[in-house]
Formats: C-alpha cells, structure tokens, sequence
C-alpha cells in the first residue's frame, strides 16, 4: 500500500522527513486529515481472500487519535463553516476549484 495523490488534496505530510513516507492528504478546518491509498494487485487479492487488513498506528506513546478506514470516498462540497485550509504548496494534482469546497463526510455507516 502506498499514499497517492488526488485531486482534493491541499496538504502534505511528512514531505520533507525521508524517514517516512509523504502523505498527501486534504486537510479541513476542523483537523479532520483524509487521504488516499493505492494497493497493489497481490494485496487486492489478499484483502478479497482474506477479508482482513491489518493497521500500524505510531504513536510515538501519545493518546491514539480516532481512525476510520474506509472505501467509499468521504469528500464532498462543504458550508462555509466547513471549508478545507489550504497549507503550503505541495508537488501533485492542482488544488480543487476556489469555487468548489470540500468537507468530510464523516465515517461510513455501520
């Protein structure tokens, strides 16, 4: 699995810190951080065999901050209230339309 880039995305993680790997993402108002990740075809078939995916979280021993994975895309256009935060330029996809805002749309139902 890898991070890829997409076209919302307004941030980037760790760009500079080759200890790590960069993770573009859209970053909201509110700190809510979505990104977007590519599997590779042997992974697709062993998540499709398996049903399973295992999630490494570092927390360097701080408060696990919440997680939701999912597979439908959580990104839609957003209030004003809800607005994304545009940080730094970054390299990839251009930033959304200034006419277009996003928001997350919050964890999946159950």
């Amino acid at each position: 699995m890898k991070p890829i880039t997409f076209s919302e995305q307004n941030h980037m993680y760790a760009k500079d810190q080759p200890e790590y790997l960069p993770l573009p993402c859209f970053k909201a108002k509110d700190g809510t951080v979505v990104s977007c990740w590519s599997l590779t075809l042997k992974e697709r078939i062993k998540i499709l065999v398996t049903g399973r995916m295992w999630w490494i979280v570092l927390t360097f021993n701080q408060q696990l901050q919440p997680h939701c994975p999912c597979v439908d895309k959580p990104l839609s256009q957003a209030t004003p209230q809800q607005q994304a935060v545009p940080d730094k330029p970054h390299p990839g996809p251009p930033p959304p339309p200034a006419n277009v805002d996003l928001k997350f749309n919050g964890p999946p139902p159950a």
